[in-house]
């Protein structure tokens, strides 16, 4: 494209007779600040979108992060309990155990009325 341009103004002003190396000169650079402006300009965007992308990657690990105390604390919630169950299911035998006890007595003094009453 550069090159059409400088070959179209090269025959224009070969046309015209005027110094045409000064105008070709000024054309050129111009093309090539505004071609350079375009590079920057490109590379700020894909430097945006980068910095974006970052961003969304730090809240994506502090989302995870979060995440993973919350995935802790209920797996500590969840050991709490099963030492709970372990120590109510420990109580449960010691009161049944208690409980058998209990009416085992209860039986062997009904069984002692009913001798002494027999007797």
């Amino acid at each position: 494209m550069r090159e059409l341009i400088l070959n179209k103004v090269y025959n224009i002003m070969k046309k015209t007779g005027k110094n045409f190396l000064k105008l070709i000169l000024k054309i050129d650079e111009k093309i090539t600040f505004e071609k350079y402006k375009r590079e920057r300009e490109k590379r700020k965007k894909i430097g945006s979108k980068y910095k974006n992308v970052e961003k969304k990657v730090v809240l994506e690990k502090i989302k995870v992060q979060e995440l993973q105390k919350i995935v802790e604390n209920q797996r500590a919630q969840i050991k709490n309990c099963k030492s709970n169950n372990e120590k109510l299911k420990y109580k449960l035998k010691i009161v049944e155990n208690e409980l058998k006890e209990e009416k085992e007595k209860n039986e062997s003094i009904i069984e002692g009325m009913g001798n002494n009453g027999e007797n």
